[in-house]
Formats: structure tokens, sequence, C-alpha cells
């Protein structure tokens, strides 16, 4: 290849009708034009700018299609070669041809993507880049000189890359080199083009984070939706709860519901997990407890459930001589059956649910539960902490046919039954110290047991003064149940 010798005059007013036709094209690039029209107006303004036969454009493919390719991929769109009277698209197409940048370090394309520098290569003087050999043999062509313009966002992440080949001035028909002067205007090119390209993206991240932020706070209101509304109003009782998700959607959830012959179901319950996940599962739990736990059952039911032999009958009547006749099975029940279908059904996706589920008689003060891995619940009094409700059962939805041990508690006029879910104890500091079980305690026994609303409201503003404003490191939820009489 021989140098040409140009007009000095004719070389300064290429270069200020360069800079025109530069500024013209950033003028004319809008990040909400549409993709094919987009591509065309690069490929051309570079070709025309550079007096290139040929142009390739590489896109990273997040910048069309989300989450469907690694940092190091790249998917060529478009191919013209002015020559061939070629004009190719596979935007958003399956035959997109994918160039991986690790693995491909031989190619002038992959040199500007890890350089972030425009890379240029004279065929005739070098062969080392064999990788982009490939091109010519594609499609019949025979690449001189070659030029590879990378596009990066603010950030250095690539967006795409440029190769232009065969730069043919009009004062000859010789294919020349891309010099220096074609360099620095592409650099210009680049910039525009990165921005655009980057508007582009930006834009396309907003509208899926609106989109998604419109299906969380559908999530939150179908969640706050399994909520129960109002608690139930027994007299000579009270019931109150708070419910704090460290998410617009949670796993924590509570619920009081009646259920038959005048008993009152009480669940608090933590779901593994935070998020639309353990969202998802929440609703599943809470549907599956109050519709099993709602159905009656009798005690025969309930032995043709279990075990049968004589040692487990003897020790079912035992049991049952000092439990409760009314809601024991239904308790059991509904506990048994939900691990099951959890265990079961959903093993694959490791979910399970902390549970402490009673049912109280009002009449009497008689509190029946089972504690499925959960929170040790407090029963507290004007004396201080009575009775911690240990665990009787693993968490639910672990282990199938899990057992779960039915406990017999009373709730005495002036008691306050407190369950509360891990978020409490767990609370962090900005200088991430736990609030922990030894501070609820103390707070307990250290406010009025007046009344279970302001039992919560003293823990509500406890946890609260101890994170001191920073984002809940998970949800918190708390259930009292207050005997007045």
């Amino acid at each position: 290849m021989t140098g040409v010798i140009l007009n000095p005059t004719a070389e300064l007013q290429r270069a200020n009708a360069l800079m025109r036709d530069l500024l013209a094209f950033g003028a004319s690039l809008s990040a909400g034009e549409d993709w094919p029209h987009l591509v065309e107006k690069i490929l051309l303004t570079a070709k025309s700018l550079c007096r290139a036969d040929a142009g390739v454009l590489y896109l990273h493919p997040s910048l069309y299609e989300p989450n469907t390719a690694p940092a190091s991929s790249l998917d060529c769109v478009a191919v013209q070669i002015d020559s061939l009277q070629l004009n190719l698209s596979w935007l958003q197409s399956s035959q997109c041809q994918s160039i991986d940048l690790l693995a491909s370090a031989q190619s002038l394309v992959a040199q500007a993507a890890v350089t972030g520098t425009i890379a240029t290569a004279d065929w005739s003087l070098a062969s080392q880049l064999s990788n982009d050999r490939q091109f010519d043999q594609d499609y019949g062509y025979h690449s001189v000189s070659s030029l590879a313009v990378p596009f990066r966002d603010s950030d250095g992440q690539i967006l795409g890359v440029l190769k232009l080949m065969n730069a043919c001035y009009p004062e000859t028909s010789e294919i020349l080199t891309f010099d220096a002067a074609i360099c620095e205007i592409m650099q210009w090119f680049a910039v525009q083009v990165s921005n655009t390209l980057s508007d582009r993206q930006l834009r396309k991240n907003q509208a899926n984070w609106v989109k998604a932020e419109q299906e969380i706070q559908v999530g939150r209101k179908i969640q706050l939706d399994f909520l129960p509304e109002t608690l139930p109003q027994v007299e000579g009782w009270e019931i109150a709860a708070r419910f704090y998700p460290a998410r617009e959607v949670a796993g924590d959830f509570y619920d009081a519901f009646a259920m038959g012959h005048g008993r009152i179901g009480i669940v608090i319950a933590d779901v593994c997990d935070k998020g639309v996940g353990a969202a998802l599962f929440m609703s599943l739990f809470r549907s599956f407890l109050r519709v099993l736990a709602q159905q009656n059952y009798t005690l025969n039911l309930l032995d043709s459930l279990i075990d049968n032999s004589p040692q487990a009958k003897l020790d079912r009547q035992n049991k049952q001589s000092r439990l409760p006749s009314i809601g024991t099975q239904a308790l059991k029940n509904a506990m048994e059956r939900t691990n099951n279908y959890i265990a079961e059904t959903h093993c694959r996706t490791n979910m399970f649910a902390t549970i402490f589920f009673g049912v109280l008689d009002p009449s009497t003060g008689k509190l029946i539960y089972i504690n499925g891995g959960h929170e040790s619940p407090l029963i507290c009094n004007a004396n201080g902490i009575k009775q911690r409700l240990n665990r009787t059962g693993p968490a639910v939805g672990v282990f199938p046919n899990a057992k779960f041990q039915i406990e017999l508690t009373q709730l005495e006029p002036g008691d306050i039954l407190l369950g509360y879910t891990d978020g409490v104890p767990d609370a962090r500091s900005p200088n991430h110290e736990r609030y922990g079980e030894q501070g609820l305690c103390q707070l307990v026994e250290s406010v009025s047991m007046d009344s279970a609303a302001s039992l919560l409201d003293h823990i509500d503003a406890a946890v609260h003064r101890h994170i001191a404003g920073i984002d809940p490191f998970d949800d918190i939820t708390l259930i009292a149940v207050r005997r007045d009489r």
C-alpha cells in the first residue's frame, strides 16, 4: 500500500466538513428513536465520516433484551458492505451472531472493547488478528484496513463496538489506512453514540423499574388483604397486632379469627427469606391454616389420621384427658396437613415457616397451642414474665409427616400472651447491635400491662429507637392477647 499526498487546503476543507457532519449527526440522534433506524443511522454516518466501504455494528444484548447475556458478550446486529451491495440486520433476532470478548481476545472488536480505545489494523502488514479473517470468509470480502470503535457508558461498561473496513478517499481509488485524523473524529463520534445508547438504556431501566414497582405495590395490596382487617372483639379480652415489613412485601404474618364453639385462633408466623417469594408462601401458609382450622373434625377422625398402636392409644387417652375436646383436633390437623402439603409439593423451593398457632377458649382462658419452630411467645402480667411457650415441633414445611405436640396453658385475668417474630430481637442498630431477647424481656418487665395495644406500642417505640431510622433488618410482627377479667 502506498501513501497518497493530498492537497493541504483540501484536507482542511475535508476536516471542516467532517466536523459539520459530526455535529449534525449528534443533533439528529435520539434515545427514543426505534432500533432499526438508530442502527441504520449509526452505520451510515460512520461509514460516511470515514468513507469506509463496510461496517459492522455489535451491541450488548442488555440494550434491547434484559438479562439475556453475560457482560462479555456482544451481538452482531447489522452489516453493511457497499461494494457487495449488502445490507443485513438481525436486531432482536434469534439469528444474531454473538461474540464472546473473552474467548475472542485476538479479534479487533475484542481489543477495542477490552481496552476501551479505538483499535486499527492494516491487513497488508499484519495478520495476527486471524479471528477477523472469518468475516471475510463468511461474506466473500477482502479486508485491507480496519478500525474498531468502542461505545461505553459512564461506568466504563461496554455497550457496543463499531467496526469499519476499507477506507477509500475520493482523490484515489486506493484503499488507505485509518489515519490519526479519522481516529480523532471517531472518538467524538463514539462519545455521541455512547451517550445516546446510555440514555436509551437508562430510559428502559426506568420503565422496567416503574413496571416492577407497580407490580410490587399490587403485591403489597394483595398481601395486606390476607392480614385480618379487624381483630375479633370478645368480651373480657383484648387482641392487638403490629406489622412492619422490611420490604414492600413480607414473609411475616399474623391472624386472629373465630373458630367453632366460640374459640379464637391466634397465629403468628415467619416464612423464611424476605421479599416477593416469601410473600407468596405467606399467603399459602395463611390460607391453608385458616381453612383447615375452621373445618370440623371428630376425635374418631383424628384417631384415623394418627398411630393406633396400643401404647399410642393409651398416650392419646392420657393426653385427651387434660386437653379440651373442642379445637384440639382442628389445631393438630391444620398444622400437620399444612406441613405435609408444603414439604411434599414445594420441597424444591426450600421454603418453610416457623408458626405459633394457639386456640383460645375465652370462657375459661385455656389456650392449647403448637409452636412449630417459632420464637417462644411470652405470657406476662404485672409481676413480669410468667411463662414461655417453647417449641413443640419443627418448622412447618421442612419434613413430611413431622410430629407436632399440642400443649395446654391457662391465661388468668391480667395475663397477656405476647407473640413476635425474630425481626424484634434481630433488629439492628446503626452499629449492627441486635436488640436481643434480653432487651425485649427487660422492656416487658418494666412497662404497664393494662393494655395489649399499649404493650405493643412500648415495644414498637423501643425497637424503632434501637434501629434509629435505618431500614429494618427483617420483618417485624407482634400480636398480643390480654385477658381483662
